[in-house]
């Protein structure tokens, strides 16, 4: 039914699947007026919404690759996927045509569409979906980089498919969502499903103009934006359904949900950029048997999914799926280091977790680039501090938010440690949960690193 609401906004309000539909033919109307054609690369820009949305499904039709830069990625890994892919259309929005034309990759682009003219229907009224494989590009993203360079994770149209089809079976497919990353809307989307889309920047009074009848059932978020709808729970007194992913999140966090929303089904999705989901578990069983164990994290991963083949390799999870990412695009060394392929030719990915598997199933122990020994003090003074504001560096010295008054009862406590640094602790840039170790050692305590 194409006057179904497919995604609410603030600044656009409702746009239906009609329209969504509409804009995603004229998209492929100018692109075809451009001569772009299957195999060619798309560089996209923008602030989410209804044009970005249509813009790349209207793409995705004519065979093109969508490619998503961000602008906190350093320049010099923009102009390196720009000189790889060669993309012959940038489509943007004003701010983006700003930002580009400062540098020379982007402007050498030889065709720019502003989001602003797709939505400017011309009467375009069908869409093209020609016939791929699955093996071929259908997004480029980009992880984080909080262990380091952003990298490159190819989504192909088979991939996609795939995640689609693991996703809807496993979360709430019915009602709203409420979206705070754009790969969910473009799940929903591809489920018939409403989004509404919202930042973890807003404030409750744009949350508060949500229509009535569009009011969320169901969320999909990190523990960063949980914590801020936690907050603002009157908000959102629907919601019924919860998938949280993308970090750990603390038992008390979580318990707090608990309390706001007694009866909805919570869901813990563990995963990554390159293969989500890899495991579901219900919240309520993560949580009971963390306390059992005095954890202040959710560590508790439950089991992998059927979808999923998986392979612990000295402590380090390895997996393999239709719903996995290929390798990564235009960086060797960490194909060399994160995928590998066995005797049968199949690729597996190296989720770079430490896994430790019981009768209970999963329990996570930290990143394999963190000394276990690191993480288990973190997790013990996280413990004692009933905080995750903190980390554990070079074996010794502990930085983190708030940790200086207690710094007689930490060195008396934990005698391993030398120092107790107060600093700012830095949050990934897309769930703003994940702590960005580099960062937060390099701008808290510059002389630890060496």
């Amino acid at each position: 039914m194409p006057e179904r609401p497919a995604l609410w906004d603030l600044s656009e309000g409702t746009t239906s699947f009609g329209q969504i539909y509409q804009y995603a033919a004229h998209m492929q109307t100018l692109a075809r007026s451009h001569g772009i054609k299957k195999g060619d690369y798309a560089l996209i820009f923008g602030k989410p919404g209804s044009a970005l949305y249509a813009a790349v499904i209207g793409l995705l039709g004519l065979g093109c690759s969508a490619i998503f830069i961000e602008p906190w990625m350093a320049l010099s890994e923009i102009e390196a996927i720009i000189a790889q892919t060669k993309p012959k259309i940038y489509i943007t929005n004003f701010i983006g045509k700003l930002w580009g034309a400062r540098m020379k990759a982007i402007r050498k682009i030889p065709v720019w569409i502003s989001l602003y003219r797709i939505k400017n229907n011309n009467g375009s009224k069908n869409l093209a979906a020609i016939p791929l494989s699955e093996d071929h590009v259908g997004f480029i993203t980009f992880t984080t980089g909080t262990t380091g360079h952003s990298k490159g994770v190819v989504r192909t149209h088979g991939v996609l498919f795939h995640q689609a089809t693991v996703l809807s079976k496993y979360l709430s497919t019915h009602g709203t969502d409420l979206c705070v990353l754009p790969n969910f809307v473009f799940l929903n989307l591809s489920l018939g499903k409403c989004s509404v889309f919202v930042s973890i920047n807003d404030h409750r009074r744009k949350w508060q103009k949500i229509p009535e009848q569009l009011r969320p059932s169901s969320i999909s978020c990190g523990p960063g934006f949980l914590q801020k709808l936690i907050e603002n729970a009157d908000c959102f007194p629907d919601l019924s359904s919860f998938h949280i992913g993308g970090a750990l999140a603390p038992c008390a966090l979580y318990e707090k949900g608990f309390e706001k929303w007694p009866f909805a089904r919570w869901i813990q999705i563990y995963g990554s950029s390159e293969a989500e989901p890899v495991s579901i578990a219900d919240a309520r069983e993560v949580v009971k048997k963390c306390r059992l164990k005095s954890y202040h994290q959710s560590l508790y991963l439950g089991a992998p999914i059927s979808e999923i083949q998986t392979c612990i390799d000295e402590g380090v999870l390895w997996v393999l799926g239709d719903h996995v990412s290929p390798f990564y695009f235009g960086h060797h060394e960490a194909n060399q280091t994160h995928k590998k392929k066995d005797a049968e030719h199949r690729l597996w990915h190296n989720m770079g977790d430490r896994i430790y598997p019981d009768d209970e199933g999963w329990w996570y122990q930290g990143r394999s680039s963190q000394p276990l020994s690191d993480f288990i003090l973190e997790q013990q003074i996280s413990s004692f501090l009933k905080t995750d504001a903190l980390l554990v560096a070079n074996h010794q010295f502990l930085l983190g938010a708030g940790v200086e008054i207690h710094r007689e009862a930490l060195l008396k406590r934990f005698p391993v440690l030398t120092d107790v640094i107060e600093c700012k602790v830095y949050r990934d840039r897309r769930h703003r949960a994940r702590i960005d170790r580099e960062k937060t050692i390099k701008k808290g305590a510059p002389w630890v690193a060496g």
